[in-house]
Parts: structure tokens; sequence; C-alpha cells
């Protein structure tokens, strides 16, 4: 027991410490000249679709979407699970909630040569911070348990203590388990984030009036990474000012994502609406349902 809560200790203070460096080396990011100042290029009048005569010309988002499909091609081939730390932080309404910290274990869907699915989409998650909701598991895998994901609460106190000891199934886009979550579980992972953004990219690519840049060299926990920039002037068909993708320039997968909507005023920053980094990921670990199991020893399902 000694021994478990030493390493314990030790995996917090480097978590914290990982942390900390991580969100300090972004805001020098920023202060390099990532985030642009776009403010004034916002006030302009409202154009129409693109028009006709722009459509021979390639579009600025066009590299970018041509680049998100090969990497969701690799990834559709060449990597079948991942570990990772996943650290996320989302604005949900009007209120920009805490960074959440949780180990992730994620199982891309795969299937045989005839189209069947030999290992369902899955994922489980063990919540390390804030301490509100520290020791929290979940566990999601497609096409069992009727389609919930299967859960139990974490925390401090005694209050806490006795919610943890109770087990729940649950519609992944229900009000309790979308508590605190700006999207279900079942949208989770890096897959899911390339498809979500060639969607998103795809639709943008009607309009005009987007800046697109590469900054090369960016690092992300010590991994060297492409950063890949899209600019939007405000609209009320663009969902962001800025986004940026960083692209692990090794793994050639993207491990960070963040998104920022318009300032209210001039001066100010962009607003945060959205980020998620994956730290420490490792591909192919071999994972089978029982990673997906709540009676699995390694977890704290009752």
């Amino acid at each position: 027991m000694k021994s478990y809560l030493i390493m314990a200790v030790a995996t917090l203070l480097a978590l914290t410490t990982s942390t900390v460096a991580l969100h300090a080396q972004l805001r020098q990011e920023s202060r390099e000249g990532l985030r642009l100042p776009v403010y004034r290029v916002a006030q302009a009048p409202a154009p129409p679709a693109r028009p006709a005569a722009n459509q021979a010309a390639e579009h600025p988002l066009q590299p970018m979407i041509a680049k998100a499909e090969e990497l969701l091609k690799k990834m559709d081939r060449d990597v079948q699970d991942y570990t990772a730390m996943l650290v996320k932080r989302e604005r949900i309404g009007n209120v920009l909630h805490d960074y959440q910290y949780m180990q992730a274990k994620i199982r891309h869907e795969q299937r045989n040569e005839r189209g069947e699915v030999t290992a369902p989409f899955s994922v489980y998650l063990n919540f390390l911070a804030p301490e509100d909701i520290k020791g929290r598991e979940v566990i999601y895998n497609k096409g069992h348990n009727g389609g919930r994901l299967t859960a139990h609460d974490g925390g401090t106190g005694l209050l806490a203590a006795i919610k943890s000891a109770v087990t729940v199934n649950l519609d992944p886009t229900s009000e309790r388990a979308m508590r605190g979550n700006k999207y279900p579980i079942t949208d989770i992972g890096v897959q899911n984030l390339m498809r979500k953004l060639i969607e998103v990219a795809t639709e943008d690519m009607k309009y005009d009036e987007v800046e697109v840049k590469v900054f090369e060299k960016t690092k992300i926990n010590d991994r060297i990474c492409t950063c890949m920039q899209s600019v939007h002037p405000k609209r009320d068909h663009f969902r962001f000012h800025i986004a940026r993708i960083y692209i692990d320039d090794e793994l050639q997968l993207p491990i960070r994502y963040e998104s920022y909507g318009w300032p209210t005023r001039e001066g100010e920053d962009p607003p945060l609406l959205e980020e998620y980094t994956y730290l420490n990921l490792k591909i192919n670990n071999g994972f089978t349902d029982r990673d997906f199991d709540k009676s699995n020893a390694s977890y704290n399902f009752n």
C-alpha cells in the first residue's frame, strides 16, 4: 500500500508539472504570433456565398482538408487503438469550465474484408482531476449495453464516496451524461476529431474570407508538431474565429485542437471555445473487449 501511495503521488506531481509547462508553453506560442490581430476584419460587411468567379481557384482550405483526409486514411489503416492523457477544456453556454484530466483508452472500430465489425468503437476514461470528479470512470462499448455508457462518479468527501459506489447506465446524449460536457462520449478521440474538422472545413469552403497559415516546429509537451490554423471573420455561417490543429510530425496524428470565438471589443483576446490535447499518445496496444468491461479487476466499478 505504501509503494502504491508513493506511485500515486509521483504520478500526480508529474501530471501537475507537465500541465503547468504545457499551459505556459501555449501562452508563449500566443505571444510569438500564432494569435493574429484580425478584429478589424470581423467588422467588414458580410458577403454572399463564394462568387462563381472564384470557384476555379483553389480554396485556401483545400490543402488543409487534403492533409486531414490523408491523416484520417492513415488512422483508419494503421491505428487500431491508443492510450493518452486527455486534457480538455470547454466553454458550455457562456461558462468556460475548468481543465479536466483523464487517462483514456480508445479503440477504433475494426472491420473484416466482408465489412463486418470485428471490434466496436470503445472508450474507457479514468478522471484524474479536478478534485470534484477525480476517480470517476466511464466505459462505452458501441453496440453493447443497449447503446448506453457505464459510469460511476468520483470526488472527495463522504457524499462523493457514496456516489462513487453507485454504477449507472446512461444514454450518451442524456442530460445526466452530458452534464459538464460539450459533446457525448461517442464523439471522443482523434479519429472523430479529424472527421468533424473535415466536415466543418468542407462546409466553410462555400465561402471566401478564410485565411489559412501553417506553423512548423511548434511544440506540444516536447512533441514537434505542425500547426495548421484557419481564421474567419465574424459571420453567421462560420462557427469559430480561429481554429488550430497540431499534427505530431513523428506520429502523423493530431494531438491537439483549439478554437476561439470573436472578441466582443477591440483589443481583447479571442475567447477560448474548446481545446483538447492528447498527451503521451501510445498506439496499437492490442486492446480487447476486456479493456472495456466494467468487471475488469483493474477498474473500480461495483
